[in-house]
């Protein structure tokens, strides 16, 4: 899987806050799926770190010594390197990196709570940061032209299934901006 930086620190986050992709790891899923959840926690959790330091790099270059706390740097919007900072910044945040392996999709992540039969609440906001990692089956399948119909008050519209056929039917089983260093 590929993503952007940005994408991996939207979905890991850079505060104490709990964050999207700790939240997905919290929860129970198929024991296949866990062996690939280890990997991907430990090649995010690598390249977190490898975000940080260069970002830590960024800000020594950039930033100005924090007076009172020797070692340690800031960039604020009045420093001389601002500028270059966020520019610098978001260059990083526009790399590429790689992620092992495919991406999960819904049923591999919550069969195993509805065989619990646990109830899983998941954000739009968590699935929209984790794009890059769940494959909800929807993303490639935008809806042709004409199967959009207007609704009746001009504002609201539905989406017509397109007709199908025995074939296109699936089986399912049914157990289915301040710095600082």
């Amino acid at each position: 899987m590929k993503l952007t930086v940005q994408q991996l620190i939207n979905s890991v986050g850079v505060n104490s806050q709990p964050s999207a992709f700790g939240r997905l790891m919290a929860l129970p899923v198929k024991i296949s799926a866990t062996l690939h959840m280890k990997r991907i926690v430990r090649t995010v959790n690598r390249l977190f770190g490898d975000f940080i330091e260069a970002r830590n790099d960024l800000i020594k270059k950039h930033g100005e010594p924090v007076k009172d706390n020797a070692g340690n740097f800031q960039v604020l919007p009045t420093s001389p390197g601002f500028a270059a900072f966020h520019e610098e910044q978001a260059e990083l945040m526009a790399l590429e990196v790689e992620v092992p392996g495919p991406r999960f999709t819904l049923h591999d992540l919550f069969v195993q709570a509805a065989i619990d039969r646990d109830e899983i609440m998941v954000s739009r906001s968590d699935l929209d940061a984790l794009e890059w990692l769940i494959d909800d089956g929807v993303a490639d399948d935008v809806p042709a032209a004409e199967n959009v119909v207007e609704g009746e008050f001009g504002n609201d519209t539905e989406i017509k299934a397109p007709e199908q056929d025995e074939t296109d039917i699936l089986d399912l089983p049914d157990s289915a901006t301040s710095a600082t260093a």
